[in-house]
Parts: C-alpha cells; sequence; structure tokens
C-alpha cells in the first residue's frame, strides 16, 4: 500500500502540475488583454470573469489532493504522533481514524493549532489557505524548535499547500467575489473541469489496485541500495547493477499492470507531457592497476613521439612567424577572470580555436569555494574519495556565482533561474531539514538535475 501511493502520488502530482501550468496561460493572456478593465472597481469582462471562474474552481478541486495526503501523513509523523492516538479499528472499513491524546500538549503551542488547522475544512476556510501557509512559514523560519519539529515530507505537503493557497489568493485579488458564481454555473464548472482532468483521472484509474504483488519486487527496500557516494570499487559496482536490476523489475512490473489495464504503460499514457530521457547504466567493473600498467609500456614512447613533434612543430612555426610576432604572441596573458574586451587588434581568431564542443559546453570559472560545490554535485565515481556534505550556504553561494538568480518560495522550496536565459527556465530545489547540509547523495541528485535542464557536467566548472 505504502508503495503504491509513493507511485501513484508521483505520477498523479506530476500531470496536476503540468495541468496547473497549461491552464494558467489562457488565464494570464485574457486578463493581460483585459488590464485596462480589469481593477478599475467594476465588474469583470465577461470573458475574463469565466476563465478566472474555471481557473479557480480547478485549483479548488486540485487542492483537495495534497489536503488528503496531510491529513495523514501529520497525524502520523515522527515528531507529531505522540500527540494524538489510533481509535479502534471498524471491522467494516480500512480506514484509520485517531483523536487528539489529551495531556500530550503544551499550552499555547503555535505550531500545533496551525498544523490541525488545515485538518479541518471549517476552520481553514475561516482562516483561509494563504494566511495559514503564510503563519507556518514564519513560525517555522523564526522558531527553531518548530523547524526541528518539521518533517522534509511535511515540508514539502507545506510547499505544495502554500503554492495553491498563492494562487486562490492572487485570483481573489482581481475577482469581485461573490458576482463571480453568477456568471458561471456549477454545472457548468463540473463539466470543463471533468474535461480537463481527463488524463489525470486517467492515470489515476489505470494506477489504481497497483500495490497487489507490488511488495514482493519492492522489499526489503535494501535491495535497492545504491552506493554512488562511495569510492568506486568491484564490490560497490556490483552492488549498483544490482540495484538497477531490481529497479528494472520493479518498474517492469508496473508497466505490465498498466498494459493489463490500458494496453500501453504509463509512459506510452504520457508520452505528450513526458520528455524522454536515456538511461545511464553502471558500466562493468574495470581494474585501475592494469589501465596503469598499460600505460606506462607506452609513457616512454609516448614521450620521444611527444618531445621529437613539438621540435617538428617549433621549426616549423619559426619559417613562418616572424620574431616579433612570436615575442608578442609569448608576452600575451590569458585572462581568467570577468568578461575579456575585444579591440580592433583582436578581432580575428583562428578558426581552430571555436569548436562545437566549445560552444556546447561553455566554461564557467568559479571560485575556491563554488568549484567545491560543483565537484560534490557533478562528482565523478573513478575519483579518488568521494566529497562530504554540502552546506546550503555554500550551495546558494555557488549557483548565484554562475548567474542564478534566487529566490525563497514556501516551505523548504527554493527557486533559481538564469538571469541569461533567454528561456526563462527555472528550476526548483529544496532545502534540507533538518540540517543545513546536503547529504551527498542529494547532491549528486541535483547535479543530474543541472545536467537534464541546462547540459552541465564536471567539465563546465573551472577555478578562477
Amino acid at each position: 500500500r505504502v508503495l503504491s501511493n509513493v507511485v501513484v502520488d508521483a505520477y498523479t502530482y506530476f500531470v496536476a502540475w503540468d495541468l496547473l501550468a497549461k491552464e494558467i496561460d489562457p488565464v494570464k493572456l485574457t486578463k493581460s488583454n483585459r488590464h485596462d478593465q480589469v481593477g478599475s472597481g467594476g465588474e469583470l469582462p465577461e470573458d475574463t470573469a469565466q476563465a478566472l471562474a474555471h481557473f479557480e474552481h480547478l485549483i479548488n478541486q486540485l487542492t483537495k489532493g495534497p489536503l488528503g495526503n496531510w491529513k495523514v501523513a501529520m497525524v502520523a509523523s515522527p515528531p507529531l504522533r505522540r500527540h494524538y492516538v489510533r481509535d479502534p479499528q471498524d471491522p467494516t472499513n480500512t480506514r484509520i481514524s485517531v483523536t487528539s491524546k489529551d495531556g500530550s500538549r503544551k499550552k499555547g503551542d503555535h505550531l500545533l493549532w496551525l498544523l490541525e488547522v488545515l485538518l479541518e475544512e471549517d476552520q481553514l476556510f475561516l482562516c483561509g489557505l494563504d494566511n495559514v501557509c503564510d503563519e507556518l512559514e514564519r513560525e517555522i523560519r523564526s522558531n527553531k524548535t518548530s523547524r526541528e519539529r518539521i518533517t522534509p515530507y511535511i515540508a514539502s505537503l507545506i510547499s505544495d499547500l502554500s503554492l495553491f493557497g498563492e494562487l486562490k489568493r492572487q485570483i481573489a485579488l482581481v475577482t469581485p467575489g461573490p458576482r463571480m458564481g453568477v456568471i458561471v454555473e456549477q454545472e457548468e464548472k463540473h463539466a470543463v473541469f471533468n474535461k480537463r482532468i481527463k488524463l489525470f483521472s486517467q492515470t489515476f484509474t489505470t494506477m489504481t489496485g497497483l500495490g497487489k504483488g507490488l511488495a514482493e519486487v519492492g522489499t526489503p527496500l535494501c535491495k535497492f541500495d545504491y552506493p554512488s557516494h562511495k569510492r568506486r570499487t568491484q564490490a560497490t559496482t556490483e552492488t549498483m547493477q544490482h540495484a538497477e536490476s531490481n529497479l528494472d523489475t520493479f518498474w517492469s512490473h508496473v508497466d505490465d499492470y498498466c498494459k493489463a489495464k490500458t494496453s500501453g504503460t504509463i509512459h506510452q499514457m504520457l508520452t505528450d507531457i513526458l520528455k524522454e530521457r536515456q538511461l545511464q547504466r553502471t558500466p562493468d567493473w574495470v581494474d585501475p592497476t592494469k589501465d596503469s600498467n598499460d600505460s606506462k609500456e607506452h609513457s616512454e614512447s609516448d614521450t620521444i613521439s611527444s618531445e621529437l613533434a613539438a621540435v617538428e612543430l617549433q621549426s616549423r612555426t619559426e619559417n613562418t612567424i616572424t620574431a616579433a610576432t612570436t615575442h608578442a604572441r609569448g608576452r600575451q596573458k590569458t585572462k581568467t577572470r570577468g568578461v575579456p574586451r575585444t579591440s580592433s587588434a583582436t578581432t580575428v581568431q583562428d578558426t581552430d580555436d571555436v569548436t562545437d564542443q566549445n560552444l556546447a559546453k561553455p566554461i564557467l570559472e568559479v571560485s575556491k569555494r563554488g568549484f567545491k560545490v560543483f565537484t560534490a554535485l557533478f562528482y565523478m565515481p573513478a575519483e579518488e574519495e568521494p566529497p562530504g556534505e554540502v552546506p546550503w550556504s555554500d550551495f546558494l553561494s555557488a549557483m548565484a556565482s554562475v548567474g542564478f538568480s534566487i529566490k525563497k518560495l514556501d516551505g523548504s522550496a527554493w527557486m533559481f533561474a538564469l538571469v541569461d536565459d533567454e528561456w526563462k527556465q527555472s528550476i526548483i530545489f529544496h532545502e534540507p531539514h533538518p540540517s543545513s547540509k546536503i547529504p551527498f547523495q542529494v547532491a549528486r541528485r541535483i547535479g543530474r538535475r543541472l545536467w537534464r535542464r541546462y547540459g552541465w557536467s564536471s567539465e563546465n566548472f573551472r577555478r578562477a
């Protein structure tokens, strides 16, 4: 059941966010076309009011998903579960209910009161989702004790709910309130909503009941141990390959289940919104001592050949350029900081210096501190020792040094956007919690996401 929820939530959340991103563009276009009339104090234009009404209904319905997960996760969170007691199980259903435990909470526990407001629909309606999430954010930031009671999963749910709350608030700022409900009837809202979430419903329906047999291929969880944070040896290589094989078996079970219900895999169903990715497999172990022995056999002959080639190159160079030019070029200094200036004397470049590889992989000069961060993000297993944890402050500094604008969102989410990116592609990373350091495994995951989004690797960075 737990494994099934993990898989189903991952795909349904992805489809939901993609749906919101697509539906918000027409709303923005309609609002911008009526900019002079929106917010002027009069009634909204009919097309704008209808677009906002349907979008608000979409948000209200999609918010039920994170709120449903919140009701299950909050009372079960390890730092908070001591405040609740499980009621006797009803034999007629599998639903689990809990009640507050008497004497388990301190007087004036502001954090717990805010968390419980999200459990009660009436209280949430009176307080407002955006207000509760904003106050939660303030409490968590300002109170260390409260911050330690929030687990990473709870923080991610707060981030999702905060985004939904902000969307509702933005709509409320431009809508005339009760008059909006007269323009679009409830039946029409439901009809448009059901049409919009067709893919979402299809995804959820297809994966319902996935838990049957999933435990056999998904447990014990130690079969997926992936020691990428350890130095690459024959043992770690075989462990990683074994984990990849077990993961293939797990997803084959998911694919087979979906094929039995829809005659296609889940990725084939979502082919319009999923991007193609190339799987990276762990190559077989190669003993580095054998490579070093082979290289030693050829090192002496390679050295002699290199010296002869250098003498020949110097001879040909002296015959084609003057001594003055040679002296001038020898005194040139390569600029390593900032953007070099171009002048009339230096506008001509050798075509051999500009290659497709250089254009595709720009070199970003970073400080010693930043280089250490990116070395951890793009760690290569062939290197001797894996790096340790990365301080979050160092990560923020490194990202800012390569041109990212950084914005703190609600919960643990931070948004990074390249200032000079013409496509305006942003990426979101979550701050580690409760520790302020990024574990090495998470750091490598961040590196893979940067590679998929911007094509970056360790070759793109150099110490200034």
